[in-house]
């Protein structure tokens, strides 16, 4: 299905949704569900209509490697994501982070002893990388970057580094969000 650009962007939301949804399915990404993510944006710019369907809080087991967002743009049928990975795994499957009982009891704990408050704001990412000694955290927005690890064992935060990020102006064409 081709769609124009203005035709796309006359579209209600959830249908705009639904059609990202149904293309990722057809590429081939297992187990996709827009329930999977907290954000999803839908917005248009002067060449697309796209979703981008996100994962504000991201945690990556030990020796794994899944998504935690994906952009489709339905006019020009294109789609980006890019997978984290734990332990320098690779993986080559399309797959979406999903947590069993006792990586949410991890996860919960997690969020307990760093003090985060849920739901992150909008402008906020937070990654939580397992690894072999030591939990990664990473904490990005638009301006900063906040980074340092955490021994698993004796809960140490170490290695802390915060970093203001150079905004470049106009190094993104501003988009409309669509909210109906």
């Amino acid at each position: 299905m081709n769609l124009n650009l203005e035709y796309a962007k006359s579209l209600p939301r959830d249908e705009i949704i639904k059609i990202a949804h149904e293309k990722i399915i057809e590429s081939g990404f297992q187990n996709f569900s827009p329930d999977l993510f907290d954000r999803i944006i839908v917005g248009y710019n002067s060449e697309s209509v796209f979703v981008s369907f996100q994962m504000s809080l991201r945690f990556v087991p030990f020796n794994s490697c899944y998504g935690y967002e994906i952009y489709y743009d339905i006019v020009n049928q294109y789609s980006s994501w890019q997978p984290i990975c734990s332990n320098n795994q690779s993986d080559s499957r399309r797959i979406f982070f999903i947590a069993d009982e006792e990586t949410e009891r991890e996860i919960a704990g997690l969020i307990e002893f760093l003090n985060i408050e849920l739901p992150l704001p909008t402008y906020l990412k937070v990654t939580i990388i397992e690894e072999e000694e030591y939990y990664q955290y990473q904490e990005m927005s638009a301006s900063y970057a906040y980074f340092f690890k955490i021994n698993k064992i004796t809960k140490e935060i170490y290695d802390e580094v915060e970093e203001e990020l150079a905004v470049e102006e106009d190094s993104e064409e501003e988009f409309t969000e669509i909210m109906e």
